[in-house]
């Protein structure tokens, strides 16, 4: 759960980063809070102003029966939709008879606030779940039925004599209410769980971990080694082989919950003034919880094979994804002193790449709140609408408003395995799914790039002239854009398997490799030389990048010695042997080449076109589809013509070696406008 707080909070109990590293004070009380821990909720952080604020002494409590039968619960007022109105869940106290947490029904009381009045209360985040599977609880004189999740949460925070002011969207907002939803998604801030698969364990090794480099920072003035700190801690208290390995699959087992999975959390962590974490009765704060993994993920990383704990580090890099707790490292602007609503939609979508939504709507309603561009695409919540329309609207914004062609390398489709579940029907092939996540190793490159990686339009060449700079319109569900026609797909290899590791299968970068050149073999007029060939090759399965986790490059010569290293390997074995450290050699030479296949060929088919080109482009390419060049556009695109129609459809991006840099263009090719449905 993440609670949010709309009091301000004193140095003593926030849990921002800045706040705990900005002092040069050593002996005050955040000293005494990083000496705690695990610190469970309804003893330790309903005293902090941060959480007490929202708590009101409840002397008589309201006597229930259970016995009693109840309506329905109804909401009896809509909210009024031309002022900052929301409704409050007032959380009753528990049961003076339950004996434990979670043993009490829960009991609450609505009542309409105005924002402007400042009120004080928590804001629950949490996974809605199966609408399927309910609990009932009791609001005002009647019974509501809500998922369990909620549930859950407001029976673990159920005060002894208080109640504690909250909102919780589920009950607050009349779901049946469009008016209401409209208005009010964006207010929308959640809970991990019960206790479950060890947390408590993983609890309080994240706590103890981010206490520790919390402490570390204070003492050193600066960021410590975070890749040391676990070393460290594990060495002092001498944990043994199992204890260790126990806690990395309790700690993989919590980042692995529904929670870190969902599109609102952007949200939820991005504007909240401070947040706790809490999974079962144990809280800690964000900004703690995101130092802990900082350290367990950074020592995985940066210890490898033959170093001390390269086993535990190993454990680490299975169990525990690196994926849903990154969100953690780049919000907060409060502790990385960056405005809120710096950064535009585009920019959001990338960012919530791979997370879920109940609605597929929320793909774009769950981000409006954070992007600083919305006013100037003019794009408002309004849930009546379609997510075909929703989504066509926002590619639209983007292409007219912002010339943001890079969102046609989001559009690549997997009809045969996924969409019938994601996509949308009647999406525009030149409208990106934003429901399914964007391809690895877009050839594009960034959103917000400011040297693209490739120049198919010799835009950074005196070759490129006005006339070949972007010109689009958009009607009718239409894209109508400039471009010129290259070549067509003459053959193409096998079309990858099912993608992602729900497959079940080992991307095997050699076999890619070898596709490759069995296609070039049979196609040598334009890579005629050995050095002509093997150089088309070894880059156009990499795309001709790096990978990188900052930003791509073009590929460097440390990746050809991989290729070459990959290339010694198939040569028929005789004298002299190569020996053990020859091969250890090859195989740490091949490992970034390997990486940088996985990245740009996963997912991706390689072809060659009737003009002898060596590329690679979307698994759903076809033999006979046209590889083209939208002016403006760094890296070419495939489409393929709709029968009987002068329109096309765009099929995705794709790389062709020896045209990356604007070489077509030293043919002044006769421009056109393609129509892409």
């Amino acid at each position: 759960m993440t609670i949010r707080t709309r009091s301000p909070i004193p140095p003593s109990a926030s849990s921002s980063a800045e706040t705990h590293y900005s002092s040069s004070e050593k002996n005050d009380s955040r000293d005494e809070y990083a000496q705690t821990g695990p610190n469970r909720v309804l003893a330790y952080w309903v005293r902090t102003p941060a959480f007490g604020s929202a708590i009101q002494q409840c002397d008589n409590q309201p006597h229930f029966n259970a016995a009693i039968p109840q309506p329905k619960f109804e909401y009896v007022s809509a909210l009024r939709l031309d002022v900052p109105e929301i409704r409050l869940l007032c959380l009753l106290p528990r049961d003076p008879s339950a004996t434990r947490v979670g043993q009490s029904p829960v009991r609450c009381e609505l009542r309409h606030v105005l924002l402007s009045d400042n009120p004080v209360f928590l804001a629950l985040s949490y996974v809605w779940g199966s609408q399927q599977v309910t609990k009932r609880i009791t609001v005002n004189d009647g019974y509501m039925d809500v998922t369990v999740n909620p549930a859950h949460a407001l029976q673990h925070l159920q005060l002894q004599s208080a109640t504690l002011a909250l909102w919780v969207d589920a009950i607050c907002i009349n779901q049946g209410s469009t008016g209401e939803k409209n208005c009010q998604a964006s207010l929308v801030l959640g809970w991990l769980g019960p206790a479950a698969d060890d947390s408590d364990e993983a609890m309080s090794i994240l706590d103890w971990l981010g206490k520790e480099t919390m402490i570390r920072v204070r003492n050193n003035g600066a960021n410590p080694k975070h890749e040391a700190i676990l070393p460290d801690l594990l060495s002092k208290h001498h944990w043994p082989h199992e204890k260790v390995h126990q806690a990395v699959r309790s700690v993989g087992a919590l980042f692995k919950r529904e929670w870190w999975t969902r599109v609102w959390i952007l949200q939820e962590v991005e504007l909240a003034k401070d947040v706790l974490m809490i999974c079962g009765e144990l809280g800690i704060p964000l900004d703690v919880l995101r130092m802990g993994f900082e350290a367990v993920n950074d020592f995985a990383v940066r210890t490898r094979d033959g170093r001390p704990l390269a086993d535990m580090a190993k454990a680490i890099r299975r169990d525990v994804s690196s994926g849903p707790p990154r969100i953690l490292g780049s919000t907060s602007p409060k502790a990385l002193h960056v405005p809120a609503r710096s950064d535009g939609l585009a920019f959001w979508i990338s960012r919530s790449n791979n997370l879920a939504a109940t609605n597929l709507k929320d793909y774009v309603y769950a981000l409006l709140a954070l992007a600083g561009d919305v006013d100037e695409l003019g794009i408002c919540v309004d849930y009546n609408k379609s997510v075909v329309e929703i989504f066509t609207d926002v590619a639209t914004r983007l292409l007219e408003k912002q010339q943001a062609l890079f969102i046609l390398s989001w559009c690549q489709r997997w009809p045969d395995i996924l969409t019938t579940q994601y996509e949308p029907c009647g999406l525009p092939s030149w409208v990106p799914d934003f429901s399914f996540p964007i391809p690895s190793g877009a050839l594009f490159g960034s959103w917000n790039a400011t040297r693209w990686l490739y120049s198919a339009t010799g835009t950074t060449h005196t070759r490129c002239t006005a006339s070949r700079q972007m010109q689009l319109s958009i009607s009718d569900g239409v894209l109508k854009i400039d471009g010129a026609e290259f070549d067509t797909v003459q053959c193409a290899g096998p079309r990858p398997s099912q993608r992602g590791p729900e497959s079940g299968k080992k991307f095997d970068a050699t076999a890619r490799v070898k596709e490759a050149i069995e296609l070039v073999a049979g196609h040598r007029a334009r890579y005629s030389t050995s050095g002509a060939f093997h150089d088309a090759v070894w880059r156009t399965v990499i795309a001709d990048a790096e990978f990188d986790f900052v930003a791509p490059k073009r590929a460097t010569p440390r990746l050809q010695a991989g290729y070459e290293a990959m290339s010694a390997r198939w040569k028929p074995p005789g004298p002299p042997v190569p020996s053990e450290e020859l091969r250890a050699l090859r195989s740490r030479l091949m490992e970034p080449y390997c990486l940088a296949i996985s990245c740009y060929c996963t997912d991706r088919r390689i072809f060659i076109t009737t003009g002898g080109y060596l590329g690679i482009g979307p698994r759903t390419l076809e033999e006979g589809d046209t590889v083209c060049i939208l002016f403006g556009a760094p890296a070419p695109f495939l489409v393929r013509k709709v029968a009987c129609s002068d329109s096309y459809q765009l099929i995705g991006e794709c790389y062709l070696h020896g045209i990356m840099d604007g070489e077509f263009f030293d043919t002044d090719p006769p421009g056109m406008e393609f129509s892409i449905r």
